[in-house]
């Protein structure tokens, strides 16, 4: 028997760059603020369950919808951001580095995941999730490499030029029959003013 889920992955928003603090590093004002919107849109999409990366910026973004729902949010190691590279490479490199690791998905550099690798425990962790709460719909904040990888996973043409086109905060709906993908949906547009002015 078919179960229908509904898995809707939030991209984080906002939230200042720092290889340095990666997994502690929270929003900015701005972020914050979206993160509202993030919750406003989602608050009547009758949502079961929220997961998030432990990641500070991610689990920001989807507190205000826990919130508004009442709902804990379940951390997640296996949806944490990705690790490029080892102490060794230093923030200005970073553009160059990543296009390296999508030239090549299993390379990584010393101290560093591949793109393989990361794929593989994202995937894991979603597969989980589609097998334990099939037929609901559920949240899951996450990274934009991590959002990318996923679904890369089902279709090639998730790649570097979709990675640099995500927005902070992006909102993708994904509608699966049992494990298989059947539809993927970007829900997010830019805040209108009026939204803006409620949060």
């Amino acid at each position: 028997m078919a179960q229908k889920t509904i898995v809707y992955m939030v991209r984080h928003a906002d939230s200042p760059f720092s290889l340095e603090n990666e997994r502690y590093r929270g929003l900015s004002e701005q972020g914050l603020k979206d993160a509202e919107i993030v919750a406003g849109r989602l608050a009547s999409e009758k949502i079961d369950h929220i997961f998030s990366s432990p990641y500070t910026r991610a689990v920001q973004t989807v507190d205000p919808l826990a919130k508004r729902l009442q709902l804990d949010i379940l951390q997640i190691e296996s949806f944490r951001e990705t690790f490029w590279a080892g102490p060794d490479v230093h923030i200005a490199e970073f553009a160059k580095t990543v296009e390296m690791y999508f030239a090549d998905p299993h390379f990584s550099l010393p101290g560093g995941e591949s793109i393989k690798e990361a794929q593989y425990r994202a995937m894991a962790a979603l597969k989980h999730i589609l097998a334990v709460y099939g037929g609901k719909r559920v949240v899951i904040g996450l990274h934009g490499n991590i959002l990318t990888f996923i679904l890369n996973y089902f279709d090639g043409k998730y790649g570097i030029d979709f990675w640099k086109k995500l927005s902070r905060p992006d909102i993708y709906k994904l509608s699966f029959d049992n494990m298989e993908l059947k539809r993927v949906t970007r829900i997010w547009k830019p805040p209108a003013r009026n939204e803006i002015a409620k949060t």
